[in-house]
């Protein structure tokens, strides 16, 4: 760039005349040097730049994982619902880490893998009974894996073995769902009316008194004898009833339907068609001693179990809150009663504080209390668990995998 001088040009004489101008002056200024305090403000600003810059990569690698130790753990998953590497991993709402890859099926039948990478002090709480979910942020939000550390139940988690993962439903799965029930509801429609039409058809053969049952009813006689056979089966099982009332304060049968008492309440632990997952909670830390009153330290156990419970909760899953107690000098007979009013007092804080039946506007899920006095059902691991205490069981029928 050339510097003029905005002095203007003096000429000493007549054109063709030597002149004393300033443009000599003027051209000389393209050799000024650069001043200090212009050259400081260059300086400072490639150093600011590059700093931000450094803080910046290294905030994105550190929340990546990039930078650093990190644990890897692999996933199984039937479908992951538009998951891309990179996306978030989270433990009870916290991030902890990022999907580092996704490896397709190897073959035919096969799930995918999904590599997750972790802080390694977050790897290190995992246990074996620990579960991860694909869920979505809203109904049509990103995709994020939810992990549920696991029980202290839980043996250690191997690195080495993939977990199975789930995948909850998204909205799409929710609208084809809605589209089936239409089309069951169609289909129930139509039956039941053409139910109907052969029920008037059939009515109409009664009316007139043709076939057996129109004759019975267009008889006096038949009808009659028909009543009084109804009222001496009713008179029947009347007694029957007695006699059955009677049977059960007999010392002899007492044994017998309390025993039936217990298969009926073992009914709602023992689901075959179900994965179930169960939190264990001591009594003591849960009650007033002896009572079925719920102290503020059990309120505070029962709300970081809810915390852990809910990332297996799907919408068609049951709950069942089961109370057990050890033999006490009131028998069998309070056992039972205690505990029983202890399962209740749990679900009645569940629901009232945690909304835990609400599925939706339109759909509740069963929440069972149910107590077993001191004892526990032979097929109910309960080894590592307190005597005294209350487990929450959470049902989820399996999918037809055929």
């Amino acid at each position: 760039m050339w510097f003029i001088n905005r002095d203007p040009i003096r000429y000493s004489g007549i054109a063709g005349s030597s002149n004393t101008g300033t443009i000599g002056r003027g051209v000389s200024h393209m050799h000024r040097p650069i001043s200090r305090r212009r050259a400081m403000f260059h300086i400072l600003g490639t150093v600011l730049l590059v700093v931000v810059t450094f803080v910046a990569v290294t905030k994105i690698g550190l929340r990546s994982g990039a930078f650093g130790r990190s644990a890897e753990i692999t996933v199984r998953f039937g479908r992951v619902d538009g998951l891309r590497a990179g996306d978030q991993v989270r433990l009870q709402g916290l991030r902890v880490g990022t999907v580092a890859k996704i490896d397709p099926p190897a073959k035919a039948g096969e799930e995918l893998v999904v590599t997750l990478k972790l802080d390694p002090a977050i790897a290190r709480i995992l246990r074996s009974d620990c579960s991860v979910t694909i869920a979505h942020q809203g109904m049509i939000g990103q995709p994020v894996v939810e992990i549920t550390p696991g029980t202290a139940e839980g043996g250690e988690l191997d690195p080495a073995e993939p977990i199975a993962g789930r995948t909850i439903d998204g909205i799409a799965q929710l609208t084809q769902r809605a589209s089936d029930s239409l089309a069951k509801l169609e289909k129930l429609t139509a039956e039941a009316s053409t139910g109907v039409q052969q029920l008037n058809a059939i009515t109409a053969v009664i009316a007139r008194g043709e076939g057996s049952i129109g004759k019975l009813v267009m008889n006096d006689d038949a009808y009659r004898k028909l009543v009084d056979v109804g009222d001496q089966g009713q008179r029947t099982l009347e007694d029957l009833q007695e006699n059955l009332e009677s049977l059960k304060q007999s010392w002899f049968f007492s044994r017998m339907f309390e025993e039936r008492g217990f298969y009926e309440r073992d009914t709602t632990l023992f689901d075959p068609t179900a994965d179930q997952i169960r939190q264990s909670l001591a009594a003591s830390d849960l009650f007033e001693s002896g009572t079925a009153i719920l102290t503020p330290l059990g309120r505070r156990r029962i709300d970081n179990a809810v915390g852990l419970i809910r990332g297996a909760l799907k919408p068609d899953s049951n709950i069942v809150v089961a109370a057990f107690s050890v033999p006490g000098t009131g028998g069998e007979p309070l056992n039972l009663h205690l505990t029983q009013k202890q399962a209740e007092s749990v679900r009645d804080y569940l629901e009232r504080q945690h909304s835990i039946s609400y599925v939706s506007l339109f759909k509740w899920r069963k929440v069972t209390a149910v107590g077993f006095g001191s004892r526990t059902p032979s097929f109910w691991n309960a080894a590592n668990a307190p005597p005294e205490r209350v487990d929450l069981v959470v049902s989820t029928p399996r999918a037809d995998r055929s």
